[in-house]
């Protein structure tokens, strides 16, 4: 991902939302998980990015407070910048 998209941690219990990962923070306390970001032209980067389809009826809103990434999706710098 861009540079510009810099992820915030996510305390709660988290479970990464990209398809095809089922990774959480229970059973992965090595990873960090980042909330979807609240500005919509930032969202929408991070849903295409994510490969995140037939999802266009959810809300940036929607995402922030309910989907996450794990740092999987993140290059490593990216996780240094928290």
């Amino acid at each position: 991902m861009e540079q510009i998209l810099q992820p915030t941690a996510y305390a709660g219990y988290s479970r990464c939302h990209a398809p095809n990962y089922r990774n959480n923070a229970k059973d992965n306390y090595n990873l960090s998980f980042f909330r979807f970001p609240k500005l919509v032209h930032r969202c929408k980067i991070w849903i295409a990015n994510a490969k995140l389809v037939n999802r266009e009826h959810l809300t940036p809103e929607y995402y922030y407070r309910n989907l996450c990434l794990c740092s999987k999706h993140f290059e490593e710098q990216c996780s240094r910048m928290l």
